[in-house]
């Protein structure tokens, strides 16, 4: 760091965070797996959906083409109901079976911040990363809701740990290709999950990044995306191929009408809300985390007076891109739920995590650190709100 720029002193409970930290995980944790013995009927519309058209696949035995009450359900690609399908089968068809699948992807959503922050921040800001997403509202609410967002988010933060991790070396010709393949992989999953939309959230945030931080050659990078694209394309094609063929027109509506047009035109009834529509949904479903932001991003601008290179700087760039850029593509769409925003919740997990972390080792500005302090006991004070809150989010 900069000899100009004063530092907070490291925090002597720094050492003893990490127990507690993991005691906190661990309840968190413990609470996704406790909610799927709660006898709770479906709530959301579209888990009533779902689960009626994953049920009827396990009936009929059509595992290709989604179908409720006997005519294609050409809205959603297939992942998901094949979770749904694989859980009824194997559990029965009864609440718990709709709602493990959410769960898992939910609980590999955590352990993927775990490892991004791991890689990246190191060991205790891992820690820190668990406890946050674990414990944010929108999350939790959402993981118990049969929705596609859910195994979204976890494609979207595994593709960008394996495109960040695509050496600048070309040297590293076995790492270099474990990389590309494993993006290709969870890129060609985020298809099958959700179209092109978990593409976006992965492209806009890693190609500004890319190109801010000057990671890759510019050809070169374009070279490299060109090679991914085409093998996530080669991963998902074969599903949505085989449903132009039994559903002709499939395509041009699934990518053309609903992606296109559906980004465009308020066509959904979900279509006429404002711009501004996440910005709410975001600050309210990521509490208690979002408030530590405000320190996020001044400590980000603090950093740009050191005359010395940062270690994580530019994971740092990746992350504010991710849920920048996510943020202005999401709101320039013309459909907007709340649930489409789940994607954006592991970069805001990242960056306090990493701002925590800091802290401890005493790296922030003083005045980020005196902030952060008393944020944390303000949101201590009102935490006996969070019950509350999590049930009307839950159930709203």
């Amino acid at each position: 760091m900069s000899g100009t720029m004063k530092l907070a002193q490291p925090h002597p409970a720094g050492k003893l965070f990490p127990s507690r930290i993991q005691w906190i995980s661990l309840v968190a944790l413990a609470a996704y797996i406790a909610i799927l013995f709660v006898d709770v009927p479906l709530l959301d519309p579209d888990e009533g959906l779902h689960a009626a058209i994953a049920q009827e696949m396990v009936d009929t035995g059509d595992w290709v083409s989604p179908r409720i009450l006997g005519e294609p359900f050409l809205d959603k690609p297939i992942l998901y109901f094949w979770a749904l399908c694989t859980s009824l089968s194997l559990f029965g068809s009864n609440e718990f079976a709709i709602r493990l699948p959410g769960i898992f992807f939910a609980l590999l959503s955590i352990a993927g911040c775990w490892f991004a922050a791991r890689l990246w921040f190191g060991r205790r800001s891992a820690l820190f990363a668990t406890c946050i997403q674990a414990t944010t509202l929108l999350p939790f609410a959402a993981s118990q809701a049969a929705v596609h967002d859910v195994p979204l988010a976890t494609w979207t933060i595994a593709s960008l740990i394996a495109l960040w991790s695509i050496p600048t070396d070309p040297t590293t010709a076995s790492r270099l290709w474990m990389s590309v393949l494993a993006s290709s992989l969870f890129l060609g999953l985020a298809i099958l999950t959700k179209g092109m939309v978990g593409v976006a959230f992965v492209m806009l945030a890693y190609v500004p990044a890319a190109l801010l931080t000057r990671r890759l050659p510019f050809f070169q990078l374009i070279r490299l995306l060109a090679l991914i694209g085409t093998l996530a394309c080669i991963v998902a094609s074969p599903w949505f191929l085989w449903m132009e063929w039994r559903n002709p027109g499939y395509l041009h509506y699934y990518f053309y009408i609903r992606h296109i047009i559906g980004f465009l035109a308020p066509t959904k009834w979900h279509g006429t809300r404002e711009w501004w529509y996440y910005l709410p949904i975001l600050l309210g479903g990521g509490l208690p985390w979002t408030p530590y932001l405000c320190g996020a991003v001044r400590q980000f601008f603090a950093d740009r007076h050191s005359s010395t290179p940062i270690p994580g700087q530019a994971e740092r760039i990746l992350l504010w891109c991710w849920l920048i850029i996510g943020i202005l593509f999401l709101s320039a769409a013309k459909a907007k739920l709340a649930s489409y925003c789940l994607p954006l919740f592991p970069p805001i997990a990242l960056l306090v995590a990493d701002l925590w972390d800091r802290g401890l080792n005493g790296e922030l500005h003083p005045t980020t650190w005196t902030f952060q302090r008393y944020l944390a006991a303000t949101l201590t004070l009102l935490a006996p709100l969070a019950g509350p809150l999590i049930w009307i989010l839950a159930i709203s």
